[in-house]
Order: C-alpha cells, then structure tokens, then sequence
C-alpha cells in the first residue's frame, strides 16, 4: 500500500526524485528485514524455486524487488535477472531446475525484448515441469499476446501470482511423484 502511494504521488509530481528515491530504499531494506525474521523454513518448501526474468529496458525494479521478497518470504528460492547481451537466458533456463518463471514487465515499448524472452523459454525449458507466469502494466495489457505465446497466467498482483505459482507447481509436482518420474508425464 505504501509503494502504491509512493507511485501514485510521484506521478501527481506531489513528490520529487530525492523523497521517493530515499523512501523506496527504506522500504526496500524494512522489507529485506521482515524477510530474513519471518522467513518461512518449512522442509516441504525448499525445493520451491522461481527465476524473475526482466526485460532489457525495464526502469522500475523496485515492484520487481518487492516480489522477489514476497516469493522468499513464502519459503522459495528465488532468482533475479535482467536479460540482456551480456546474459545467456536459454543456457541458464537450459541449466536450471526453476519450478516457476516469472516475466516481470512493465513498459509496453519492450515487446521486441519479451518476444526474445518468450523465444528463449519456449526453447530451454521443460514446460511439464516449469510454470510461466507474467505481471505489470504491460503484461496486462497484453495478455492475449503473452498467452498465445505459451504464459500460463498473468497475474495483476502479488497475491495472484504467489498463489498460481504454489497451485500450479504443487499439481505439477504431485502429477510426477503419482508417476514416478522427473519429467514429462508422457514419458
């Protein structure tokens, strides 16, 4: 709630750079705080893992952040990376056993970027055993696109998104121990 009103007094221009640049750190480091008292150590969560994948371009990390910390305070194992040149996205989704990919995007003027995104994930990853998920304004905004191109769900909100991913990897996780195998169910 408190982010929420930071953003929306900074684009009222109710509040300049420096307040909202010192108050989103603030908030940052309590939320880092809060994280590492309340984390959640259950032994059933610790193989609960999610990659946050931002496109090169995105401006605002700060919501980013605050997700990442949500995930974490749930008892997963998260990861954070900003696809760009320097960064091979299909070796590490290649190399990697994330139960959950979340495309966090923001700025509708990045469709070529999540399209590189979306190409890397649909060649590297192990669909019967990752969950695709994206959130932000732009997400929203195209969902019918991100979901012909293989987004499982679009999530408007942290909430929405925490509980897709711990619904979706637990049906997923269970269909493979009912089967006995790691990988596809048509194996």
């Amino acid at each position: 709630a408190c982010a929420v009103r930071l953003g929306e007094e900074w684009i009222c221009d109710s509040l300049g750079f420096a307040t909202v640049t010192i108050a989103t750190s603030r908030l940052q480091r309590i939320l880092a705080t809060l994280s590492l008292e309340n984390r959640c150590f259950d032994p059933g969560t610790r193989e609960r893992s999610v990659l946050f994948v931002v496109p090169c371009g995105e401006m605002h990390l700060f919501a980013v952040n605050l997700m990442e910390e949500r995930f974490r305070l749930r008892g997963w194992e998260t990861s954070m990376v900003i696809d760009d040149l320097r960064l091979d996205l299909p070796c590490l989704l290649a190399t990697s056993d994330f139960q959950l990919v979340c495309i966090a995007w923001l700025d509708s003027t990045l469709v070529k970027r999540v399209e590189s995104v979306l190409h890397a994930i649909h060649t590297s990853v192990n669909r019967d055993r990752t969950c695709v998920i994206a959130g932000g304004p732009a997400a929203a905004e195209h969902s019918r696109w991100l979901e012909e191109r293989g987004v499982e769900k679009i999530c408007s909100n942290a909430q929405i998104a925490l509980d897709t991913a711990e619904r979706l990897g637990a049906t997923r996780i269970s269909a493979q121990i009912a089967t006995g195998i790691n990988g596809s169910l048509l194996e």
